[in-house]
C-alpha cells in the first residue's frame, strides 16, 4: 500500500527518495536551519511534502551545481525557500515540484544567482580554466593562489570579501 502524497516521510524514506544517506539529511538539517523536520518522541524525524521539497532543491544546489552548503545558505537568505524548493523533483517522482503553484515557479526559476569572480567556487574556477588547452606556470600560479585562499577561508568559516 502506497502513502498518500501528503504523508509524513521517515529519514530513511527520503534518504531513500534522494539517493542519499540519512546521515547527510542530518548533517543538512544541522547546518541549514531552514530544514526543520517534526521530531517525535526518541527523536524520530518525519518530514512534511515541504521538507522534502527542500531537501530536494538542496541536494540539486549542493550535488548537481556544486555549490557549497555556505552557498546554499545565502541561496536561501537571499531567495527563500520557495526558490529552492521549486528546484526539486516532485515528491512523487512524477516530475518538477508540484508543492509551489506552477505560477510561483515561473516567476522565481528564471532568477539566476548573481556570482562574482571573487566569490566563484572551485568547480567554476576549474571550468573557466578548461577554456585554455595549454596553461603556462604563469598562468596556473595565481590559480593556485586562488585556490589556497578559497581553501584557507573554506577552513576559517569566513565569507568571501
Amino acid at each position: 500500500m502506497e502513502k498518500s502524497r501528503e504523508a509524513f516521510r521517515t529519514i530513511s524514506e527520503v534518504a531513500e527518495w534522494l539517493n542519499t544517506q540519512p546521515q547527510v539529511l542530518r548533517l543538512w538539517e544541522s547546518r541549514i536551519s531552514q530544514v526543520k523536520p517534526n521530531k517525535r518522541a526518541g527523536g524520530r524525524r518525519y518530514y512534511r511534502p515541504a521538507d522534502m521539497a527542500l531537501l530536494g532543491g538542496i541536494k540539486k544546489l549542493l550535488h548537481d551545481e556544486g555549490i557549497t552548503i555556505k552557498g546554499v545558505q545565502k541561496i536561501l537568505r537571499e531567495h527563500g525557500v520557495k526558490y529552492v524548493s521549486s528546484l526539486s523533483p516532485a515528491v512523487d517522482g512524477s516530475g518538477p515540484s508540484e508543492i509551489i503553484p506552477s505560477e510561483e515557479i515561473l516567476t522565481l526559476t528564471p532568477k539566476p544567482v548573481p556570482r562574482s569572480k571573487k566569490s566563484m567556487g572551485f568547480r567554476d574556477a576549474l571550468r573557466e580554466t578548461e577554456v585554455k588547452a595549454h596553461l603556462s606556470a604563469e598562468d596556473v600560479e595565481p590559480l593556485v593562489a586562488r585556490l589556497k585562499a578559497l581553501q584557507k577561508r573554506m577552513e576559517d568559516g569566513s565569507e568571501p570579501e
